[in-house]
């Protein structure tokens, strides 16, 4: 496992937790994970765990899109 694919995991468990104990923090969560997505994505923009978090934000909804 890279570096990266342990940061993607992380975000997305944490999230998972504040989704699951905060639901009205919801558009902040996404807005920080598309920000995460982004800093990632300027260094590694074809690795699969990009590919993986944008999975996950487009399982949030639409309002979660990464682009």
């Amino acid at each position: 496992m890279s570096a990266l694919d342990d940061i993607v995991d992380r975000a997305i468990e944490y999230t998972n937790k504040i989704l699951s104990t905060m639901p009205s923090y919801r558009p902040s969560a996404i807005e920080g994970l598309r920000k995460l997505r982004r800093a990632l994505a300027e260094k590694t923009p074809d690795d699969p765990a990009i590919a993986r978090l944008d999975a996950y934000l487009e399982s949030l909804g639409p309002s979660a899109d990464p682009s």
